[in-house]
């Protein structure tokens, strides 16, 4: 995916109803950069050319005067490297911005997915704490937190490459009506643990499987940048969806409880929830 498209996608999708009606531009710092202008227009020129490796020497040459064009922009190299590409994104917005589009982005993702995958799209999150300017570091932080949880589900697809709700749930059909109870537990062989995680602010999504509680805080790290975007339109109803699916104050969560963990699946599953999978 070519960095000039994806720098002119969003720049119009951050001034646009999709993020309100302020005319944010996340990107307007690069629009000032100074001593580090060559650095910047030959690694964009690689980026743009497909020749990911030299555009990342060249991101890491640039100083602190542009550390958010250089954070940012390696963020989004190193999704690109890894599968999630502003395409993604693109397609995410067209798909209605909610859990089926983010279905169809973890099933991008199936191939490789992992831990290694995985680690490598949290080194492109954690690149937001770095960044100056407001709306692009919510900007990065939404796109990157996005594309964490849906490398977390690209490792519960079946072997198809296809992200079904029976990956989530024990019995879909039954779940909704159940909760709690088994139909809304954990499938067999489900790579999607059980076990407690640590928020992904402070702690690397880490371990030969992902944690439920790992999707959890992605999903909410990716709501809370919307937020904080003031988001409405189309991104906005991300937003409220997931809102919807990760809203469990009061009842425990993200402590692994019971009923609270079946809950939070059913939440996942169901159409009027997140509804993910297919």
């Amino acid at each position: 995916m070519k960095l000039s498209r994806s720098i002119r996608f969003a720049t119009l999708l951050l001034a646009t109803p999709f993020l309100g009606s302020c005319n944010i531009n996340v990107f307007s710092p690069f629009d000032h950069a100074t001593s580090d202008v060559q650095l910047v227009s030959a690694a964009r020129a690689a980026f743009d050319r497909g020749d990911l490796s030299t555009a990342q020497d060249l991101y890491q040459k640039i100083s602190d005067n542009d550390q958010d064009i250089r954070n940012s922009e390696s963020a989004f190299l190193i999704l690109a490297q890894q599968g999630a590409t502003m395409a993604n994104l693109i397609e995410f917005v067209g798909n209605g911005a909610g859990g089926t589009a983010l279905t169809k982005f973890a099933e991008h993702l199936v191939s490789g997915s992992g831990e290694t995958k995985r680690l490598a799209i949290y080194s492109a999150f954690s690149k937001f704490s770095s960044i100056q300017d407001t709306n692009l570091q919510n900007f990065v932080k939404f796109a990157t937190s996005l594309a964490l949880s849906a490398e977390i589900l690209a490792e519960s697809a079946d072997s198809d490459g296809v992200l079904r709700k029976k990956d989530i749930v024990t019995d879909p059909s039954t779940c909704k009506a159940a909760v709690p109870s088994a139909a809304c537990s954990h499938p067999s062989g489900n790579n999607l643990q059980d076990s407690h995680g640590s928020d992904i602010a402070t702690t690397a999504p880490s371990g030969t499987n992902p944690n439920i509680d790992q999707l959890y805080y992605s999903i909410q790290t990716a709501y809370a940048s919307l937020n904080a975007l003031g988001a409405n339109g189309s991104f906005g109803k991300t937003s409220s969806n997931f809102s919807t699916a990760t809203n469990l104050s009061g009842q425990g969560y993200p402590s692994i409880t019971t009923p609270t963990l079946e809950l939070f699946r059913a939440n996942l599953v169901d159409p009027t929830g997140l509804n993910l999978g297919e």
